[in-house]
């Protein structure tokens, strides 16, 4: 606990935004993975805005090699980290908005390079504790908030299936919004409850 909560001043430095009022996740596909951070209430325009600030400057730093903020927030060079300075040219990032925040996309066609993205990633998933899952999945398009919960999308067919997460998969046709499977987990293989409903 204590760990976490100095892990969270330093971030708040680093990142320049509220630890508190923010949720990260880090997702990882065959082909690199994402870091997404979305404020916790949709109303917060000033998180999300610090949000959008930071992971649009991250991307640049990374591509360039530099990574000063995980270390900063975390005290110690992340595992990895040293394989993706040294492999930079042959890593993409890119910066995407979501309706809480933004996202950054990790893409790579160098098996080296992508066994250091996967790295990182599952470091962050550990020290953040996200409940995200470390097997590789789909890239999830949006998150929203329903009855104070955050309910993150992947894409059509391929919901994310983690341990501490609300998902849900999209049904919809020809672009209208029909309904929602809902899949709450307790664990990553172990299914607590399905339903379908239109709660948007």
């Amino acid at each position: 606990m204590r760990q976490m909560t100095e892990m969270k001043m330093r971030g708040d430095v680093a990142m320049g935004f509220d630890q508190h009022k923010v949720s990260h996740h880090f997702r990882l596909t065959s082909g690199g993975g994402s870091i997404e951070v979305s404020a916790k209430n949709d109303n917060d325009a000033e998180s999300r805005q610090q949000i959008r600030d930071h992971l649009r400057r991250i991307s640049h730093k990374f591509a360039d090699g530099v990574f000063t903020g995980p270390i900063a927030t975390h005290a110690q060079v992340p595992p990895g980290v040293t394989v993706m300075r040294a492999r930079k040219a042959r890593i993409s990032y890119t910066y995407e908005e979501t309706p809480t925040g933004a996202r950054v996309v990790i893409a790579t066609s160098d098996g080296t390079a992508l066994k250091a993205v996967h790295c990182v990633l599952k470091y962050q998933i550990r020290e953040h504790d996200t409940g995200d899952s470390s097997q590789l999945g789909s890239e999830p398009v949006e998150a929203r908030t329903w009855n104070g919960l955050r309910i993150s999308a992947g894409r059509p067919g391929s919901p994310q299936f983690t341990p501490k997460a609300l998902t849900f998969e999209d049904t919809h046709e020809t672009g209208r919004e029909r309904g929602w499977k809902i899949a709450t987990f307790v664990s990553s293989r172990t299914l607590c409850r399905r339903r379908s409903s239109k709660f948007w």
